[in-house]
Protein backbone atom coordinates (compact mmCIF):
# COMPACT_ATOMS: atom_id res chain seq x y z
CA UNK A 1 0.00 0.00 0.00
CA UNK A 2 2.98 2.18 0.76
CA UNK A 3 4.50 1.71 -2.22
CA UNK A 4 1.00 2.48 -4.44
CA UNK A 5 0.49 5.70 -2.44
CA UNK A 6 4.64 6.88 -3.11
CA UNK A 7 4.00 6.00 -6.44
CA UNK A 8 0.65 8.45 -6.64
CA UNK A 9 2.43 11.05 -5.27
CA UNK A 10 5.33 11.21 -7.08
CA UNK A 11 2.90 10.90 -10.48
CA UNK A 12 1.29 13.75 -8.75
CA UNK A 13 3.97 16.00 -8.42
CA UNK A 14 5.66 15.23 -11.37
CA UNK A 15 2.57 16.21 -13.45
CA UNK A 16 2.45 19.41 -11.62
CA UNK A 17 6.31 20.40 -12.39
CA UNK A 18 5.58 19.45 -15.63
CA UNK A 19 2.18 22.13 -16.18
CA UNK A 20 4.43 24.71 -14.69
CA UNK A 21 6.26 24.99 -17.87
CA UNK A 22 3.93 27.11 -19.24
CA UNK A 23 5.16 29.71 -20.51
CA UNK A 24 3.66 33.19 -19.51
CA UNK A 25 4.47 35.53 -22.62
CA UNK A 26 2.54 38.75 -22.61
CA UNK A 27 0.83 39.37 -26.07
CA UNK A 28 0.62 43.06 -26.62
CA UNK A 29 -1.32 43.85 -30.24
CA UNK A 30 -3.14 46.92 -32.33
CA UNK A 31 -6.76 45.85 -32.76
CA UNK A 32 -8.16 48.32 -34.35
CA UNK A 33 -6.58 49.68 -37.67
CA UNK A 34 -7.94 51.73 -40.90
CA UNK A 35 -8.14 48.88 -43.37
CA UNK A 36 -5.52 48.44 -46.53
CA UNK A 37 -4.88 45.47 -48.90
CA UNK A 38 -1.35 45.24 -47.28
CA UNK A 39 -1.96 45.93 -43.88
CA UNK A 40 1.00 45.93 -41.68
CA UNK A 41 0.23 43.96 -37.96
CA UNK A 42 2.76 44.02 -35.09
CA UNK A 43 2.91 42.31 -31.93
CA UNK A 44 4.42 42.72 -28.80
CA UNK A 45 5.75 39.87 -26.82
CA UNK A 46 6.57 40.47 -22.81
CA UNK A 47 7.50 37.94 -20.13
CA UNK A 48 7.65 39.97 -16.57
CA UNK A 49 7.65 42.61 -18.03
CA UNK A 50 10.82 42.09 -20.42
CA UNK A 51 10.73 42.02 -24.01
CA UNK A 52 11.09 38.32 -25.62
CA UNK A 53 13.04 37.87 -28.99
CA UNK A 54 13.74 34.39 -30.58
CA UNK A 55 10.54 33.38 -31.06
CA UNK A 56 8.34 32.26 -34.22
CA UNK A 57 5.56 33.86 -34.51
CA UNK A 58 2.50 32.94 -36.77
CA UNK A 59 -1.68 33.97 -37.12
CA UNK A 60 -4.53 32.84 -39.16
CA UNK A 61 -6.95 35.66 -39.66
CA UNK A 62 -10.37 34.50 -40.27
CA UNK A 63 -13.38 37.51 -41.19
CA UNK A 64 -15.49 37.06 -37.72
CA UNK A 65 -19.13 36.90 -39.91
CA UNK A 66 -18.21 36.43 -43.16
CA UNK A 67 -16.31 33.45 -44.89
CA UNK A 68 -13.38 35.20 -47.22
CA UNK A 69 -11.15 31.95 -46.41
CA UNK A 70 -8.14 32.38 -44.06
CA UNK A 71 -5.14 34.60 -44.24
CA UNK A 72 -2.03 33.08 -42.67
CA UNK A 73 0.71 35.74 -41.49
CA UNK A 74 4.05 35.14 -40.80
CA UNK A 75 5.62 37.49 -37.72
CA UNK A 76 9.45 38.47 -38.26
CA UNK A 77 11.71 39.58 -34.91
CA UNK A 78 12.27 42.99 -35.20
CA UNK A 79 13.98 42.60 -32.22
CA UNK A 80 13.16 44.21 -28.20
CA UNK A 81 9.95 42.44 -28.58
CA UNK A 82 8.43 44.03 -31.56
CA UNK A 83 7.22 41.14 -34.30
CA UNK A 84 5.71 42.12 -37.59
CA UNK A 85 3.51 40.24 -40.41
CA UNK A 86 2.08 41.39 -43.70
CA UNK A 87 -1.48 40.30 -44.00
CA UNK A 88 -3.28 40.60 -47.63
CA UNK A 89 -6.71 40.79 -46.40
CA UNK A 90 -10.30 40.82 -49.18
CA UNK A 91 -11.94 43.27 -47.07
CA UNK A 92 -11.98 45.52 -43.94
CA UNK A 93 -14.66 44.21 -41.03
CA UNK A 94 -14.59 42.29 -38.05
CA UNK A 95 -11.40 39.52 -38.15
CA UNK A 96 -10.18 37.47 -35.42
CA UNK A 97 -6.89 36.41 -35.14
CA UNK A 98 -5.54 33.20 -34.47
CA UNK A 99 -1.83 33.83 -32.99
CA UNK A 100 0.85 30.24 -32.65
CA UNK A 101 4.02 31.19 -30.62
CA UNK A 102 6.72 29.01 -30.12
CA UNK A 103 10.55 29.05 -29.30
CA UNK A 104 11.02 25.90 -30.12
CA UNK A 105 10.16 24.03 -26.23
CA UNK A 106 7.92 25.84 -25.47
CA UNK A 107 4.55 26.70 -26.95
CA UNK A 108 1.87 29.12 -27.03
CA UNK A 109 -1.99 29.76 -28.68
CA UNK A 110 -4.16 33.16 -28.51
CA UNK A 111 -6.95 34.17 -29.73
CA UNK A 112 -7.48 38.28 -30.47
CA UNK A 113 -10.19 39.98 -32.45
CA UNK A 114 -9.29 42.97 -34.84
CA UNK A 115 -11.29 45.34 -36.34
CA UNK A 116 -10.41 46.91 -39.68
CA UNK A 117 -12.36 49.78 -40.35
CA UNK A 118 -13.16 51.19 -44.40
CA UNK A 119 -12.18 54.90 -44.90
Amino acid sequence: MKKIMGMILFLSLALTAGCSSTPHWEIVMKTDYTYQQQLPLTIEINENSQPVEGLQVKATLEMEKMDHGEVDVTFEDQGNGQYIGQAALPMGGDWVAYIELTDGKQAMEQTQNLSFKEE
